[in-house]
């Protein structure tokens, strides 16, 4: 289906009276509902309307679930990372260690 448009429909009560979303045409090309392709019902339009709402907050639902679990592997990580022994070793002390000599 095409992007929505505005349009202006012959015979309407006031032809200066713009119209956004689909033509008939293009509704039940995309979706096959409706009795003809001249007319919206508009039981067909709110029922595809509710239908893409529940397909969003699924979405939604599952980015929030992927992000619950990314922050939880961050916080684990960023903990492993703070709970980590670095030993704060000089190179005066690996020298000595390793029986070089400084020059």
């Amino acid at each position: 289906m095409q992007r929505n448009s505005t349009r202006r429909y012959r015979g309407s009560d006031d032809p200066q009276v713009c119209h956004v979303g689909p033509t008939a045409q293009d509704f039940m090309a995309a979706f096959g509902l409706g009795a003809s392709e001249r007319h919206i019902g508009t039981v067909d339009a709110e029922g595809v309307a509710l239908a893409a709402i529940q397909g969003l907050y699924q979405m939604v639902q599952e980015k929030d679930a992927k992000i619950e679990a990314l922050e939880a592997r961050l916080a684990a990580l960023e903990g492993a990372f703070q709970a980590e022994e670095r030993p704060s070793v000089s190179f005066a002390d690996l020298a000595k260690k390793s029986n070089v000599v400084e020059r």
